[in-house]
């Protein structure tokens, strides 16, 4: 039996995928690709000609290589952040991390940090303990158990991995995905919204650490809203989550990434493609 957990609404065209617990979330489009065993493989991530190594963890909304370039190869350890790019032809060595909505277009060396756009080498990886590999197969055995007794739900062309119906008051895009909910990991997990908000097209609220959303709030199209991080200087992938809280009357432009721990107070406009870290710092991709 597969230890493996493909979500609904993955698209798997010409790959080989490991049988050992590796997950690949909703609206993903792998084609073409080798993907190895405890990989992780976040919502709406696009894969095309590359080979991803063992226990890599790629977070949503990805876009890695594409079907006419040269291939792409993630080797083992790799943890690559929402919202990044990775051209065809590019090698990311061996325990190397890559920032949120970075553009990587150069080849990374084993175990370097980068970020940026283009992505520029920021430190080493320096890893502590007793170097730990991370395993899947504990976490998914709990998910597949939690997604029997509350399944995922795709009406209405989005996402539903809350385990709840979706208030009226809530106007959803298609494409889009809300997940989350209280757990033993996440005491905190799940959402709170208020009335009149929008969560536009292909935008992703991840949930576990705890979404809080005001009144008259219009979240533009892929949007991210994280609220789950891992420090990087374990190899066993650590958890920690911090809530998100968005005031009243708020404005998020597409494209954007919003970091756990963020606090955006009422009245406040996101640029698009800001990254919005928890001290309410905005960057905007390339600075």
């Amino acid at each position: 039996m597969t230890r493996t957990l493909i979500d609904p609404e993955v698209v798997l065209q010409n790959d080989e995928v490991d049988q050992e617990n590796t997950w690949i979330r909703s609206y993903s489009v792998i084609k073409n690709s080798t993907i190895a065993s405890d990989v992780f493989i976040g919502f709406k991530c696009s894969i095309a000609n590359s080979v991803v190594g063992q226990r890599a963890q790629i977070a949503n909304s990805c876009v890695l290589g594409s079907l006419a370039g040269r291939k792409v190869y993630i080797e083992n350890d790799v943890w690559i952040g929402a919202q990044t790019s990775v051209d065809a032809g590019v090698h990311i060595g061996k325990g190397a991390v890559v920032g949120a909505g970075a553009h990587v277009i150069d080849n990374v060396r084993p175990f370097s940090v980068v970020i940026g756009s283009p992505a520029a080498v920021l430190k080493k990886r320096e890893i502590k303990g007793n170097r730990q590999q991370l395993s899947n197969a504990a976490f998914l055995a709990e998910i597949r158990e939690l997604f029997k007794q509350e399944p995922p739900q795709f009406k209405d062309g989005y996402a539903n991995y809350t385990g709840k119906e979706i208030s009226a008051d809530l106007k959803v895009g298609k494409g889009a995905v809300i997940s989350g909910r209280p757990s033993k990991h996440f005491l905190n997990g799940g959402f709170r919204f208020e009335k009149n908000i929008i969560i536009g097209p292909n935008s992703i609220l991840e949930g576990a650490g705890g979404i809080r959303i005001g009144s008259n709030v219009n979240l533009k199209s892929s949007v991210v809203l994280i609220t789950t991080t891992h420090d990087y200087h374990y190899l066993s992938l650590p958890t920690r989550s911090a809530s998100i809280q968005i005031g009243r009357n708020v404005v998020i432009g597409e494209n954007s990434i919003i970091f756990p721990g963020t606090k955006i107070p009422d009245n406040v406009t996101i640029p698009p493609n800001a990254i919005v870290l928890k001290n309410l710092k905005i960057k905007r991709r390339g600075n």
